[in-house]
């Protein structure tokens, strides 16, 4: 799969990773699916019995609106899985969020047109903020999809 989703990094310019929910529970799942086939040493380091996914309390799991979603315990671990698939990702790409409840891979291109101007890219036609970039992209001149990349204190909405 981990191929699946570098050709569709290719192919397409970005690979769903979650979308139609924002339900914790099932996001983090879906995320975490992701990781392992992308890095299986980084998912199983996360899902081992001793690890972040595992101090998940049983009710959050099985409810969304569970107030442990709001706790730093939930950050720490949706930034950890955050970070695990951008450091996993094909070179270039980012997770991002996009309306429509939609977690995906996105590719992260150098601008060869000033920011404002129209980009021979369809995909890239937003200048990115260089806050909304992963650490170590370039900040001038890159566009991003219509997308911004999940920032470090993303919380799940309500």
């Amino acid at each position: 799969m981990s191929e699946r989703i570098t050709d569709a990094c290719k192919t397409n310019g970005h690979y769903t990773l979650s979308t139609g929910t924002l339900d914790p529970s099932v996001v983090l799942t879906r995320l975490l699916d992701a990781l392992a086939h992308l890095d299986p040493g980084s998912h199983e380091v996360i899902t081992a019995p001793d690890g972040q996914y595992a101090c998940i309390p049983r009710e959050a799991l099985e409810d969304e609106l569970s107030e442990w979603w709001n706790t730093d315990a939930a950050q720490a671990l949706l930034e950890r899985i955050i970070a695990a698939i951008n450091a996993a990702a094909p070179p270039g790409y980012v997770c991002t969020y996009r309306a429509g409840d939609c977690l995906e891979l996105a590719r992260i291109v150098t601008a060869t047109t000033p920011a404002g101007a129209p980009s021979s890219d369809a995909a890239s036609s937003e200048t990115a903020s260089s806050e909304a970039l992963p650490s170590g992209a370039p900040a001038s001149g890159v566009l991003a999809p219509k997308v911004s990349a999940v920032r470090p204190r993303v919380r799940f909405p309500r």
